[in-house]
């Protein structure tokens, strides 16, 4: 900020997206504190590639994918943990895959179901009622939409991931871009 000031500009642009790198920087495990550890002597030393930690274009993306995928499934209460165990095996971004996995919390999951058995539906048609006769109560409704619901998130988490995979790589080009552009004026300005 003081650097900002003495050339004449402004202390704070692009201050935010600083502070949100750091706070971003400051979650990560550093590899001197897992060296050793518990997780170091379970996954060996692929628990330190650049891939997972460090987010490019494609890894990032691939994450994100991911984490859309899983967590668009019915995995709940273990979603983030298949994610990361998914994106270990795939060698991509963490933090991408868990920030995926967040599409379903308890505001959205509700939504999010009923739209999935919409979609199943759709595909597969209705369950025979005599079929779901015998049954009540709750096993009254896993036997009835149950088929609907794993259909309609196996097709959702598809197209969810498609999507939010060229989503990121066309927004993390764009973005580099305008920081391109935006280093040519301050460049010039300078001048």
């Amino acid at each position: 900020m003081i650097e900002a000031a003495e050339k004449g500009g402004n202390p704070r642009k692009g201050s935010w997206l600083r502070k949100l790198r750091l706070l971003y920087l400051r979650q990560h495990p550093r590899r001197k504190t897992m060296h050793g550890g518990f997780l170091h002597r379970l996954l060996g030393e692929r628990l330190f590639d650049k891939r997972l930690w460090k987010p490019d274009r494609k890894t990032f993306a691939a994450g994100m994918a991911i984490g859309l995928f899983v967590g668009l499934m019915p995995t709940y209460w273990v979603q983030i943990f298949l994610a990361v165990l998914l994106v270990y095996l795939f060698r991509v971004n963490i933090s991408a895959a868990v920030l995926g996995t967040l599409v379903t919390n308890p505001f959205t999951t509700v939504p999010i179901v009923g739209l999935q058995i919409k979609v199943g539906t759709w595909l597969i048609g209705h369950t025979d009622p005599d079929r779901v006769e015998r049954y009540h109560g709750i096993m009254k409704v896993v036997f009835s939409h149950g088929k609907q619901y794993l259909i309609g998130s196996l097709v959702t988490a598809t197209f969810a991931a498609i999507l939010g995979y060229f989503a990121v790589m066309i927004f993390w080009q764009a973005g580099t871009k305008v920081k391109a552009v935006r280093e040519k004026r301050r460049g010039h300005s300078q001048s």
